[in-house]
Order: C-alpha cells, then structure tokens, then sequence
C-alpha cells in the first residue's frame, strides 16, 4: 500500500488482528518514549493500518495494542516523498570574499533545512525563519560565481538561476604605492583597485608641476604629465566604496620618484 504527503515525513504500516475498537501506540524498536498514539476500530480480521509519523527515523517502530488484547504487532516504517526546496530569491546576491554577508534566502520547502552550500561550503551560520525564508551568513570564498544549494529532508534544492551568490574581491587599492618618472619627459601610471561597487578616485596633496590626476570613472586613476623637476613626492590616493552610510573610503600614500 503506497502513501505520500505534500510535508514529507513517514509513514508505519502493518496489520492489527482482531475484530474490536483497539488502542494502539507506535514506540521505535529499540525503545524509548512513545511516538504516537491512536484509537483504530478494526472491523475486519486483518487491517493494514497507515499512519504519517513526521521524521521518525526509518527502521523498525513497535506498536502495542494496550486494548482490547492480543499481541503487539510489528510496523515498519518506510520513508515517504518530501517535498524539493527551491530558492526563488537570494538578497543581496554579492559579497565580499573574507565571508560575513547577511543573506535573506526565500523559496519553498525550507522547513528542516540544515545546512546552505556556497559552492560547497557550508554557510557560517544558518537561521530557518519559516518554510519560506531563511538566513544565512556566508563563509569565505573565491573571486566569482557560485551556486547556493539548500539541504532539507527532502534532498538538496535544484538549481535555478536565481540561487546564485557572487563573491567579489576585498575592496581596495590593487596598483603599487610608487612609481618613477623622468624629468621633463612623458610618463603615465594607471591606478587599479579591486572590490564592489566599483569605486571613484580622488587625489589629495600637492602635485608636481606638469603632473595630473584624473579618475577614468571605472574604477581606475591616471597620473600623467611630464614633470619639471627632479625629486621625491608624496600624495595619498583615495578609493571611494558606495555612499552614505555605505561610503567606505581606503587610502593610499603614493610615493612618485622623478629621477634625471
């Protein structure tokens, strides 16, 4: 006799002997508390009698008929069809390498989950909010795309394209913090940084004469010009990260050399 259940579970299954009203209770085989109890009216010499017992684990449960007599039967317990997770959303679906990014993963079929994948790497902590929510906090990971995979009772969430979660490199200033130009001929130093969102440049201190900044608007800067005089001079870069609150500016003492 087959069952099934759209919340998943198991289900015992056996026959009760005896033609009257029976008091029944499921305890696991190997002893302990009981699982559940119920009154079955048996009106035939042999009834299979189905109940779904909600994670119990698979094997052997016991019943006892405590009315009406007769000898405790043994129920097996077979597993039943759980529902799939499936993840519908992932906010915010980017996020620093070193890990700590709060995300809100929304879908169906989360109740039960224990354990979200970035990539195959555990998340660093997990909250199941409802059947339809949970969050997590990303582990660490390598630049780029990866997929987040839910593992619930019902086996691991398949992929979509809304399960993914970018990692973005640690936000900062990527180019050496020197250069060396000649004097009075033409040079050019492009300045690189890394991290999300792509940040703006500004230059602060004293240039040379002939030299000039300019921020390319992607994320790079241009020194550029041709110097006047020999010598060492300090100017301090700044990457400019997001907004607001979420402005976070890195600095860089820049040292440029003009040698003869």
């Amino acid at each position: 006799m087959a069952a099934s259940s759209a919340d998943g579970g198991l289900v015992a299954m056996g026959l009760l002997h005896g033609a009257i009203e029976q008091a029944v209770a499921v305890y696991p085989a190997t002893g302990g508390a009981e699982l559940y109890s119920d009154t079955v009216d048996d009106n035939t010499d042999e009834e299979v009698w189905p109940h779904t017992l909600a994670f119990v684990p698979t094997g052997t449960a016991l019943f006892a008929v405590t009315g009406g007599g007769g000898l405790p039967d043994v129920f097996r317990v077979f597993p039943l069809p759980l529902s799939i997770s499936i993840i519908t959303t992932v906010s915010p679906s980017t996020g620093p390498v070193t890990g700590g990014t709060t995300v809100t993963i929304t879908g169906t079929g989360l109740t039960g989950t224990t354990a979200v994948l970035f990539g195959g790497i555990p998340a660093s902590s997990l909250d199941v909010m409802s059947d339809g929510q949970i969050q997590v906090v990303s582990p660490g990971g390598s630049s780029g795309m990866v997929t987040e995979t839910v593992s619930a009772p019902g086996g691991s969430s398949a992929s979509t394209d809304n399960d993914e979660f970018t990692y973005t490199p640690v936000p900062g200033i990527t180019s050496p913090a020197d250069a060396t130009a000649v004097v009075k001929s033409p040079f050019s130093f492009t300045i690189s940084t890394s991290g999300a969102p792509t940040p703006s440049l500004e230059e602060k201190g004293h240039l040379l004469k002939g030299v000039r900044f300019h921020s390319n608007g992607n994320g790079t800067g241009t020194l550029s010009g041709t110097p006047t005089k020999v010598g060492v001079h300090i100017v301090t870069i700044m990457a400019i990260f997001g907004t607001g609150k979420t402005r976070n500016v890195i600095d860089q003492a820049f040292t440029l050399a003009v040698v003869k």
